[in-house]
C-alpha cells in the first residue's frame, strides 16, 4: 500500500500474480530507502544503494 498507493499489490503476488521488472525494482528501491537503521538487511538479498543515504 505504501509503496504503490494500492492495497492489492502483495495480494496479487500471493495469489500467483506477477509484476513487471520496473515495478519490482521500484519496490526494492523503496525498501532500501525506508529500511530501519537498527534492522539488518537480509544477507541473501542484494540491496540497491539507498537514494536517501546518497543524498545525505
Amino acid at each position: 500500500m505504501r509503496i504503490f498507493a494500492k492495497g492489492d499489490f502483495f495480494k496479487k503476488l500471493q495469489a500467483g500474480g506477477d509484476c513487471r521488472t520496473s515495478t519490482a525494482d521500484r519496490a526494492m528501491q523503496w525498501f532500501s530507502d525506508n529500511w530501519p537503521d537498527d534492522l539488518s538487511w537480509p544477507n541473501e538479498i542484494a540491496r540497491p544503494p539507498s537514494a536517501k543515504r546518497e543524498a545525505a
